[in-house]
């Protein structure tokens, strides 16, 4: 893990966010303040619009969006060049299913 670490903050390597919801467009955003950051998303009109400077969740400013260093991609490519992955995925949970737990 260290040898990540220390990747990661002399630019080797990448990290990635995946799922750039309320909770992983902060967190990419915070971490690219630091690393090279690849924000993935399945959702191509969501990357549209981050890659303009604009948060559809409203949780980052869109100045702060437009200066921050997040390669922003719908490409799982781009994962390959990761070598730290955060999953901020949505979980649903349904009642009916806890039965089964």
């Amino acid at each position: 893990m260290k040898e990540i670490f220390e990747k990661l903050k002399s630019h080797k390597t990448k990290l990635a966010v995946v799922g750039l919801g309320y909770v992983g467009l902060p967190l990419a955003h915070a971490f690219s303040e630091k690393y090279e950051v690849v924000g993935f998303d399945i959702n191509q009109d969501k990357i549209d619009l981050l890659k303009r400077g604009i948060d559809p969740t409203g949780e980052i400013s869109d100045s702060n969006l437009k200066n921050c260093r997040i390669d922003f991609s719908t490409d799982p490519n781009k994962l390959k060049d990761c070598k730290f992955i955060v999953v901020a995925v949505p979980t649903a949970v349904v009642r009916e299913n806890w039965s089964s737990l």
